[in-house]
């Protein structure tokens, strides 16, 4: 198997991760506990796992400017988005603030291709494209928005690949354990100074800090570490498409576990996404970083 298949699996492992916290989330809301309050508790619960490891592991914690841009990453970046993001949808449905926030290959693509002249090469902006397509139909189609949908949709997609992009040349100084537990050790103190701020709605029964424990441990930090070791491989560009996988497994657990159907355009979409992917990794050109990480 090669480095660029490893890594692969690794990014679509992380994104069955990040996709199973919608379905961890829905539990969480149902009992009343607010996105600020969850939030904190991801990233604290996180945090709380991840420093003591790095202890065990005797990991160095990133320096100098590398600190600097993990802090950020994970202060500011981190944050911002989720806030983006979180309030998008109180002014359009679900399905099309996720759908914009799928937009960051695209614009991971056009940043690299024009800022730093990486070449796009055709199965890239091809596998690019179906994956964008399938990711439309499998999250389906909805017009009942307000312009600030639309507007937060795309702030959050900006802002995530922004963390992409500076989360890949920092990964080229730094093992992923240190730089996942820096930019969740930042996310939890910004996220528990703006609790302190406001009076957040805590979980109060065991179904909800279950559904809290589960969104740390499984949608943050396994997520979190499987992404940055495949994205240390395959570049923020690579790592942002096979990343769609993402709502394909929010949509299959919904009709797994949540009794929720899947139509007929929501299978094909599936169909496109996984063939885009499995494309990708197949004929998408290995990116310089290949080399030196995984000869490390």
């Amino acid at each position: 198997m090669t480095p660029r298949i490893r890594a692969a699996i690794l990014v679509a492992l992380a994104a069955a991760c990040f996709g199973a916290m919608a379905v961890f989330a829905r539990h969480a809301y149902r009992v009343g506990v607010d996105p600020l309050a969850l939030l904190f508790i991801r990233f604290a619960l996180a945090a709380a796992v991840l420093v003591p490891v790095m202890a065990a592991y005797r990991t160095p914690w990133p320096q100098g400017r590398a600190l600097g841009a993990l802090v950020l990453m994970g202060g500011l970046g981190y944050v911002s988005q989720s806030l983006s993001f979180f309030s998008a949808l109180q002014y359009a449905p679900a399905a099309l603030v996720a759908l914009l926030l799928y937009l960051h290959p695209v614009l991971i693509a056009l940043a690299g291709r024009y800022l730093k002249g990486e070449a796009m090469g055709f199965h890239r902006a091809a596998s690019i494209a179906v994956a964008l397509i399938g990711t439309a139909f499998v999250l389906g189609f909805s017009h009942s928005a307000q312009w600030q949908g639309y507007a937060l949709g795309v702030l959050a997609a900006v802002l995530y690949s922004i963390y992409l992009m500076t989360g890949q040349s920092v990964l080229v100084r730094v093992a992923p354990l240190a730089a996942a537990t820096t930019v969740i050790v930042s996310a939890a103190g910004v996220f528990g100074v703006l609790c302190l701020a406001t009076a957040p709605q805590w979980p109060t029964t065991p179904e909800s800090w279950g559904a809290a424990v589960a969104i740390a441990i499984v949608s943050t930090v396994f997520a979190i570490l499987l992404l940055f070791a495949g994205m240390r491989v395959l570049g923020a560009t690579d790592a942002a498409t096979i990343s769609m996988l993402e709502p394909v497994v929010t949509a299959f657990l919904g009709f797994w576990l949540l009794g929720e159907s899947l139509s007929a355009f929501q299978w094909i979409g599936i169909g496109l996404v996984v063939t885009a992917v499995i494309r990708l990794v197949r004929h998408g050109a290995p990116r310089p970083t290949e080399v030196s990480a995984s000869g490390e």
